[in-house]
């Protein structure tokens, strides 16, 4: 471990070398297309709707508050 990383004894001392892939990236999306997704989309839809729910919540109570705020800000100046 140095700087609190902690580093496999073969990589540190250097060696491990780099995999050079002949597959190109583009050809190994291609194929990740086909895969079978491990989290099922329901499963997805749901969090993700529920990420979006909440982001509004939040939004509609920060901007509520922050107008509150202001409106008792421009009472006071005049």
């Amino acid at each position: 471990m140095s700087n609190g990383v902690y580093a496999l004894p073969s990589v540190a001392k250097g060696k491990v070398k780099p995999v050079v892939s002949s597959t190109p990236l583009v050809d190994f999306l291609m194929q990740l297309e086909d895969c079978t997704p491990t989290i099922p989309d329901a499963v997805t839809g749901y969090y993700l709707n529920r990420a979006i729910n909440l982001s509004k919540q939040l939004s509609s109570y920060l901007l509520g508050n922050w107008t509150g705020e202001l409106d008792a800000v421009r009472k006071q100046q005049g």
